[in-house]
């Protein structure tokens, strides 16, 4: 099974080469004439297209490199799908160091289904490398000595932690569709209609495709072997929360319905997990007359 990682990226070109590194460095049990690896170059104005191009010299892994406009993480990922030869795509950030399981253990859940309608959600791990600008040669190196070391400082991802429970929940399973660490088949993701290049800034676009991938009876599946490590780094906060607020204006614009109104009654700790998959999953009223539950993907009225 032919596999494409699609890494899309915007001016972190040091995150990047480290992201690479990590591919090359652990040398992934997937056999590597199996996979390749896609970075789609959001319109990056430092030397992203330099880095990439030492890697794709070095011919140790399948690498190809896509340059556009500046048009967002959603239209990136979108070039990245429609330029993937895979059957199965692995969306993966600019910014996170992989495994050397990390491929295999993703596409084992793949082979021999008849049925490929699946994500599957690798676990996300945080790691709080300071000072990568002024230090990157340093960091660089002791990624190269030994990476292993690097994965011991990791620490679970905030969100993967609070959400890791939905998976037993299947009515709400899709909020944990985040594309820093997820693999799907190409044709369910072009069934589902592809990423919504509205969304722009940050949040929402992988959580709205999410919800139509539920939506058409997608199983959520996930693997804590499937790891990743997210490289932390500063956030304007001011300007995330004003692209976070407007983005979710556009999630619930495109579908007025009930979970996604309660997704976001639960993001700003409204409602417990527990409450909004009782509400969705019909086994409760926690809204009021009137309003319309959801039970695995179809609509129940």
């Amino acid at each position: 099974m032919f596999v494409s990682v699609v890494i899309p990226t915007h001016n972190k070109a040091k995150r990047l080469e480290l992201t690479l590194l990590s591919l090359s460095l652990t040398k992934q049990r997937y056999p590597s004439n199996k996979f390749e690896v896609i970075v789609v170059d959001d319109g990056s104005s430092d030397n992203t297209k330099n880095v990439v191009a030492e890697f794709i010299n070095k011919q140790v892994i399948d690498i190809k490199y896509f340059y556009q406009e500046n048009k967002g993480r959603a239209a990136a990922r979108n070039n990245g799908i429609k330029q993937a030869k895979g059957e199965v795509i692995i969306f993966l950030d600019d910014d996170r160091l992989v495994e050397n399981s990390f491929i295999d253990q993703h596409i084992k859940f793949f082979k021999g289904r008849t049925n490929k309608n699946i994500a599957v959600l690798g676990k996300r791990m945080n790691l709080y490398i300071s000072r990568i600008d002024e230090d990157f040669g340093e960091i660089k190196k002791n990624v190269e000595k030994d990476i292993r070391q690097i994965f011991k400082k990791g620490r679970e991802e905030y969100y993967w932690r609070k959400t890791k429970k939905v998976f037993q929940m299947p009515a709400i399973s899709w909020i944990a569709f985040t594309t820093g660490n997820v693999s799907i088949s190409k044709k369910v993701l072009f069934d589902a209609g592809l990423f919504n290049e509205s969304f722009q800034g940050w949040g929402l676009e992988d959580t709205e495709l999410g919800f139509r991938l539920w939506k058409n009876n997608t199983l959520f599946i996930s693997n804590e072997k499937a790891v990743n490590y997210h490289i932390e780094h500063p956030r304007d906060l001011d300007k995330r929360k004003e692209e976070e607020t407007r983005n979710h204006e556009l999630f619930y614009c495109l579908h007025p319905e009930l979970p996604v109104k309660l997704f976001r009654k639960y993001v700003y700790g409204e409602i417990s997990l527990e409450n909004f998959n009782i509400a969705i999953s019909g086994e409760g009223n926690l809204c009021g007359e009137g309003e319309t539950f959801y039970k695995k993907g179809n609509i129940l009225g």
